[in-house]
């Protein structure tokens, strides 16, 4: 496999693996939430990602972001290393 189509297939991989994490985070972190609606709910300031309370949601993703990441850079490892190794 020449260097063009090894580049191509981890730039797919990463694209994959992105949209795959992402899918899953969103998944485990983001509760249904009914719909759009006119007003802030829950007595929210208005100001979107100030919430001012962590409920362990950074917790829950991050796992899934290196185990992708881990994923990605094996198989980087694999397909650009040397032919001595």
């Amino acid at each position: 496999m020449n260097l063009g189509r090894r580049v191509v297939l981890l730039l797919a991989l990463a694209a994959t693996l992105a949209v795959v994490a992402a899918t899953l985070s969103h998944i485990l972190v983001e509760p249904p939430d009914g719909g759009w609606v006119m007003y802030a709910p829950n007595g929210s300031s208005g100001v979107p990602f100030v919430t001012g309370d962590s409920d362990g949601d950074a917790l829950r993703v991050a796992p899934i972001w290196l185990v992708a990441i881990g994923v990605w850079f094996g198989v980087a490892w694999r397909l650009f290393r040397g032919r001595d190794e």
